[in-house]
C-alpha cells in the first residue's frame, strides 16, 4: 500500500476496534520551515483536548514488513499508556495572566515559514522571526509547549508588543543563556567541571571549509540555552551580544547550527566568510532535520556598531 492507503486503512481499524464515544481521525499539523506532521488523533466527545500519536514511524513499520494488524495493536498499546487519567483542565489557554507569566521566546527563520508567521504574534529579527510558547508543565500529561495563536490574543486583549516583552522576561528566568567553548558546553552537558579561570589557555577546534581543502585551528564557541533547547534565540538579545563581544575579545561572526544553537567565530581569525557560509549550508544540508534548520546565512557582530546584522558579501567588515 502507498502511505495514504496506509494511512486510510488504519484508521479504518481503530476506528472498528474503540469503544463508543471514541473516533479516531488524521490530524495534519504545520511545524516549522513548512514541515507537515500527520498524526492519528483520538477524539472523545466534551473532552478539550485529543491525544495524538505520529503517524509517519508506523508507515516505516509496514514499509519493514510489520503487519497491519501489529501496527494498530501498537498505536492502541500507545494510546492506553499515554491518555490522561482525568480531565485536562485547558482553562490557562483563556487566562492572560497564565500566558503573560509562562510564555517564552524562539526563534525561526522567516523565509521558510510564511505560512505559519501568518497565524501567529512574530516579532522580525534580520530575515529570522522570534515566535512565543505557552510553557506546559503538567504531571498528567507531562510537560510541553503550545504556539501561540493571534486569534489567542485578540480574544484575550493583549497586544502583540506586550506578549513579547512578557516573554522575554520569562525566557531570561526560565531558560537562561549558555556561552561558552564547545569543550566547556559539552563539559556542562555531562556534568563536568570545568577548571578555573586561568588554569587553561584558550581551547581550539579545528575547522575545514566545504571543500576540506583548508583548514584553520580556531577558537569556537556555543550560544545556546540551559536545556539546549531552541536556544539559538539567544542571538537576538543586544544585552548576550555585547556580552559576547566582551568575552571573546571584539567582533564575531554567528554561525547557526540550527533552532537550537549558534557557534561564534571571532572576527580576528580572518577565517574566508565565504566558506563559513558554505560550511553553514553543507551542514544544514547532510545534518540538520528540516524542521531544525535555522538559516544558510551567517551574522557578524560590530564592536563600533554594537549590533547584529546579516553579513553581506558586498559589505567590508
Amino acid at each position: 500500500m502507498d502511505y495514504q492507503s496506509f494511512i486510510n486503512c488504519i484508521i479504518e481499524l481503530l476506528n472498528e476496534q474503540t469503544e463508543e464515544g471514541t473516533w479516531i481521525e488524521i490530524g495534519h499539523q504545520l511545524r516549522n520551515n513548512g514541515v507537515n506532521h500527520d498524526s492519528f488523533v483520538f477524539r472523545r466527545q466534551n473532552e478539550p483536548i485529543a491525544p495524538s500519536i505520529p503517524a509517519a514511524c508506523f508507515y516505516e513499520a509496514y514499509q519493514k514488513g510489520s503487519s497491519v494488524n501489529e501496527i494498530v495493536r501498537e498505536i492502541r498499546s500507545c494510546y492506553e499508556a499515554g491518555k490522561p487519567g482525568r480531565e485536562v483542565d485547558l482553562s490557562f489557554l483563556t487566562d492572560a495572566g497564565a500566558l503573560r507569566r509562562n510564555t517564552v521566546c524562539r526563534l525561526i527563520n522567516h523565509e521558510y515559514n510564511k505560512e505559519l508567521l501568518e497565524q501567529v504574534p512574530h516579532r522580525i529579527f534580520l530575515n529570522l522571526a522570534v515566535v512565543y510558547y505557552y510553557i506546559l508543565e503538567d504531571p498528567e500529561i507531562g510537560n510541553g509547549s503550545i504556539l501561540l495563536r493571534s486569534d489567542q490574543l485578540g480574544m484575550l486583549g493583549i497586544s502583540a508588543q506586550e506578549l513579547d516583552l512578557c516573554a522575554r522576561v520569562n525566557t531570561r528566568k526560565r531558560c537562561p543563556v549558555s556561552f561558552g567553548t564547545l569543550k566547556s558546553v559539552m563539559d556542562d552537558l555531562l556534568g563536568k567541571t570545568e577548571p578555573a579561570e586561568g588554569e587553561k589557555g584558550e581551547e581550539k577546534t579545528i575547522l575545514w571549509d566545504v571543500d576540506e581543502k583548508n583548514r584553520q585551528e580556531v577558537p569556537l564557541y556555543i550560544l545556546t540555552n540551559k536545556e539546549r533547547f531552541y536556544g539559538a534565540y539567544w542571538m537576538t538579545d543586544p544585552d548576550v551580544q555585547r556580552m559576547i563581544a566582551e568575552r571573546i575579545g571584539g567582533a564575531y561572526y554567528v554561525l547557526p547550527s540550527s533552532v537550537h544553537e549558534c557557534m561564534v567565530v571571532p572576527e580576528y581569525i580572518a577565517w574566508d566568510c565565504a566558506s563559513l557560509a558554505e560550511m553553514v549550508t553543507e551542514i544544514n544540508r547532510e545534518c540538520v532535520p528540516k524542521e531544525e534548520v535555522l538559516a544558510d546565512t551567517i551574522y557578524y557582530y560590530s564592536e563600533k556598531d554594537k549590533n547584529l546584522t546579516l553579513f553581506s558579501y558586498d559589505v567590508d567588515n
